[in-house]
């Protein structure tokens, strides 16, 4: 998945849409406790910062639901 992403060949459109799938992809497949953003960020070779941004679009689009209390 890492390499993946961040392809260089693919456009800057087609790049976002496959780290976002990468993100998507560890979130599904962490434990049913959820997957923290440093673990998710070290599986795909995101930065947290970017893994962060993912991470917050797919909240704001239903996909994915952050636990506030972790």
């Amino acid at each position: 998945t890492m390499a993946r992403a961040d392809r260089p060949d693919a456009s800057e459109g087609t790049r976002s849409i496959r780290r976002a799938v990468a993100v998507l992809r560890q979130v599904a497949a962490a434990k049913p406790g959820g997957a923290r953003l440093t673990e998710v960020s070290e599986r795909t070779a995101l930065s947290p910062s970017t893994v962060h941004r993912i991470l917050g679009c797919l909240v704001e689009e239903g996909l994915v639901r952050r636990d506030r209390a972790a």
